[in-house]
Parts: C-alpha cells; sequence; structure tokens
C-alpha cells in the first residue's frame, strides 16, 4: 500500500499539489488557518497599521502543505481580505494613506507568495513525471538487455556447431601425411586454424557485449602491444591489399576487459 506522500505526487492526481512537506495536509489546515487568525486579531488590536499583516505572507506556503489547489487559493483569497479589514478595524494612531500603502504591498507579496509555491508545484510534477518517464526508461533497457543477452548466447551456439566442424577437419588436413609434406599447404592449413581461432574469439566478445548490461565486466590486465599485434595480424590481408603500413610507439600495459579491447580496436 502506498504512503499519502507517494499518492499525492502521482501526475494523475490533478487535484492536489505535488511536494514534500515536513507536516501533514491536516496540519497544514490547522496551521494557515491558526496563523491567519492570529495575525488577524493582532492587526486590528494593535494601531501599527500594516506591520502585522506581513505575516499573511506566510500562510500561502503553509497551506500549500494541504496540498489541494482549491484550499490555496481559498487561504489567500482569505488574507487578502483580512488584510484589508484590518485596514477597515484599526484602531487609530497611524496614518490613513500609509497604512493603505502599506496593505496594498502586503497584498502583492501575498499573492506573489501564491505565485512561487504554484512555480514550486509545477516544477515539482515536471520532475515526477521525468522521474516516471525515466523509471520506464530504464525497465525497458533491461529488458533489451536481456533479450540482447538471450540473442547473443542463441547466435553463439549457432555459429560454434560450423567452427568446430571446420576446426575438426583443419585438424584432419594437417594431421595429414601429404599436407605435412607440403610446407606451403601447412602455412595455409595454419591460417585457416589461426582465423578460426579468431572467429571463436569474436564470439566470446558477442557474449561479452551480453554481460556489459549486467556489468558482469572481467578486468585484467592487458598489454596494448599485444592487442595491436592481433589487430595487425587479423589486418594483415587488407594492409597487403592496399599497401599500409603501420607503426606505433611503445604501448601501455592498463586493467580492461581484453575481448572488448580486442573487438573495439578493429574497424
Amino acid at each position: 500500500m502506498k504512503s499519502n506522500t507517494e499518492a499525492d505526487q502521482r501526475p494523475e492526481d490533478g487535484g492536489k499539489i505535488p511536494g514534500r512537506f515536513w507536516w501533514s495536509p491536516t496540519s497544514a489546515c490547522v496551521l494557515s488557518i491558526a496563523a491567519t487568525i492570529v495575525f488577524f486579531v493582532v492587526d486590528v488590536i494593535l494601531p501599527r497599521g500594516a506591520t502585522v499583516a506581513i505575516g499573511y505572507c506566510v500562510v500561502p506556503a503553509i497551506a500549500a502543505g494541504a496540498r489541494r489547489w482549491g484550499y490555496l487559493f481559498g487561504m489567500t483569497v482569505t488574507c487578502t481580505v483580512l488584510t484589508w479589514a484590518g485596514f477597515v478595524l484599526e484602531p487609530r494612531g497611524y496614518p490613513a494613506w500609509q497604512s493603505a500603502f502599506d496593505r496594498a504591498m502586503v497584498t502583492g507579496v501575498v499573492w506573489f507568495a501564491l505565485v512561487l509555491v504554484l512555480r514550486r508545484a509545477l516544477v515539482i510534477r515536471e520532475l515526477v513525471r521525468q522521474k516516471q518517464a525515466l523509471k520506464e526508461m530504464t525497465l525497458e533497457l533491461k529488458r533489451s538487455n536481456g533479450e540482447l543477452t538471450n540473442f547473443a548466447s542463441v547466435v553463439a551456439h549457432d555459429l560454434r556447431g560450423p567452427l568446430n566442424t571446420v576446426g575438426l577437419f583443419a585438424q584432419l588436413l594437417a594431421d595429414s601425411k601429404s599436407i605435412k609434406a607440403d610446407t606451403e599447404a601447412v602455412e595455409f592449413v595454419g591460417l585457416i586454424r589461426a582465423e578460426l581461432n579468431q572467429m571463436s574469439s569474436f564470439i566470446q566478445s558477442l557474449l561479452v557485449y551480453g554481460r556489459v548490461g549486467s556489468g558482469d565486466i572481467r578486468l585484467q590486465t592487458c598489454d596494448c602491444g599485444s592487442v595491436l599485434t592481433d589487430v595487425r595480424r587479423n589486418l594483415m590481408a587488407d594492409l597487403k591489399r592496399n599497401d599500409v603500413e603501420i607503426s606505433n610507439d611503445p604501448l601501455p600495459v592498463i586493467r580492461a576487459e581484453l575481448l572488448l579491447l580486442r573487438m573495439n580496436s578493429i574497424p
């Protein structure tokens, strides 16, 4: 069962003001009404113009804790009416024009406080909406990552079968006496087996991509120079075809996911 605070923050609750308050809605009603009464009584008793009426400015902030738009507007209107009622009922001893000017200023500040409360409520409502959207996107991303992991596992399983078959025939060729007698054939068989091993590494990389979404990354010490050597070997045919030479300065040893590092190094 959700708490009142969580329920009040739902965007679909159009009649409620979103936000967090240290007081409950009932306490907000009692506090706002009590403060309004106290300010009015003191304003009427003391012949000090609109000085006490300034306290009405805090009433909208307190009334917002009730989380009801109608109540907030009602208390703001009430404070405005009582501000000018105090002008009529206050004892003499303060210039009328100055008291009217002060009360006009108080009225403006009270409604400005209402505007600030409303803007805060709208900002909070937008943040709640964005939080809900982010939550939905996170769930969708988790679902997609799960599907990607399953897809990678299926593809890896389907590809390993043909690779194992080709590897078996390559092993049989390598063990053949006629092949062993031909140096060039031995070299070609060796290249075939090297490419098969590389393809197995790529399949393993596909599985690693599935682990990336779950955060299952195995960091290990990786020699970047060795990685570059593997990349050169994999691109040997393209390099020779385009007459390209690769040179490099000494590369560092870092901690990384080796398979991902090799895969990201190949264009």
